[in-house]
């Protein structure tokens, strides 16, 4: 009972408190046009997080027999970009394959879902993390991970479709009224639950 709290911790501090979108500040501005409608952010989220959850999977298990290592910091960063590689490799032969029909709806998304800073950025961050040194809090983190970065997608694109009736001076319009925008959102949030990253 006590690893299912454990479990449930983990994962809320990864949607919430550590959220990769709006605390540790891993975006990619080019998802833009993919995340323009709720319904492409949850599709863009689903593959994103089946994508982090495999390649999580596999390193939570390599990252053992790697972690013995004395340049352990400098290999771990090139097997994860391998492992990361492969999954998505797979995935998208695999599916190309077998799941044509699946293929045509994500076959453009899944790219960008799989090569991504926030996939990277949270296997990386889990892995240097001392708090998360099981394998099954590893696959929780970087679950939680995913699922926090597509509910900041969705909550931005919330953001943005309401101020897309306003009319902002020039100097703000586009990339300044976004990046205004997620910092204002990432500092509410922190006031909500708190900054607790590490210093």
């Amino acid at each position: 009972m006590m690893i299912i709290f454990q479990m449930a911790a983990i994962f809320f501090a990864a949607v919430t408190t550590e959220n990769i979108f709006f605390a540790r500040a891993l975006d990619t501005i080019q998802l833009r046009e993919i995340t323009k409608s709720p319904r492409k952010i949850l599709t863009f989220g689903a593959v994103l997080t089946s994508i982090l959850l495999v390649s999580s999977i596999f390193l939570a298990f390599i990252d053992q027999w790697i972690r013995i290592y004395p340049l352990y910091y400098y290999i771990a960063s090139i097997v994860y970009l391998i492992v990361n590689g492969g999954v998505y490799i797979g995935a998208y032969l695999g599916i190309k394959k077998y799941i044509p029909t699946l293929f045509q709806k994500i076959g453009g998304i899944l790219p960008l879902a799989s090569a991504n800073c926030a996939v990277m950025g949270s296997l990386l961050i889990a892995a240097r993390s001392s708090a998360l040194n099981t394998w099954w809090k590893f696959i929780v983190y970087n679950l939680g991970s995913g699922v926090g970065f597509v509910l900041a997608l969705l909550l931005l694109s919330s953001v943005e479709r309401k101020l897309a009736y306003c009319k902002p001076p020039k100097a703000f319009s586009g990339l300044p009224l976004r990046l205004i925008t997620v910092g204002i959102v990432s500092l509410a949030i922190a006031g909500l639950v708190g900054n607790q990253l590490a210093a």
